[in-house]
């Protein structure tokens, strides 16, 4: 008789899948615009997808185009010590707006990782130029990135080659191998 908990490694595969079948993310538009004094406003407006109550009914031909539902909780306390107190739409999307100088806040995260945004306005006698530059929270080192990659497919690897030792059958040729 086959013990169940020989299965017990594939299960704890899907596992995962099984606790969140939603993938709850939020989602974020940001517009800016230009003020004559040389400012910026700053929109940036918050929402929701992958589950719960949707914004949009179903349609003749099938479900809601998007599951739209109010931000994490955790993403509305940061944009308002930023902001202050956001408007909430009646479609379940939250509006923050602010004005800034040539530094931007830093208002959008992703796990432990935040934006960093700078306008700048270039004066001379022909006029004026103004360069926005953002860079986008997230893992944006990619030589970090690759080695993290790397670690975790040698993890899956040693652990795959312990169990191909441990359940093979001893054979000393590839031929014989073959043979089984």
């Amino acid at each position: 008789m086959e013990s169940p908990l020989r299965r017990a490694p594939l299960l704890l595969l899907f596992l995962p899948a099984l606790m969140a079948p939603d993938c709850l993310q939020d989602r974020f538009e940001v517009v800016m615009e230009s003020m004559p004094d040389g400012r910026t406003r700053r929109t940036v407006t918050v929402w929701m997808t992958g589950g719960g109550e949707s914004s949009t009914p179903p349609t003749a031909t099938g479900p809601a185009a998007e599951d739209i539902t109010t931000a994490g909780e955790q993403t509305v306390t940061r944009l308002e010590a930023v902001y202050g107190p956001g408007q909430r739409a009646a479609d379940n999307r939250t509006t923050f707006t602010g004005v800034f100088g040539q530094n931007l806040p830093a208002d959008l995260f992703v796990a432990s990782y935040s934006n960093s945004g700078r306008v700048v306005t270039l004066r001379s006698a022909l006029g004026e130029s103004r360069m926005y530059v953002e860079r986008m929270p997230g893992r944006t080192n990619m030589l970090e990135l690759a080695d993290s990659i790397q670690k975790a497919v040698d993890v899956l690897f040693r652990g795959l080659s312990a169990y191909v030792a441990k359940h093979a059958p001893a054979r000393s040729t590839p031929e014989q191998v073959a043979d089984v």
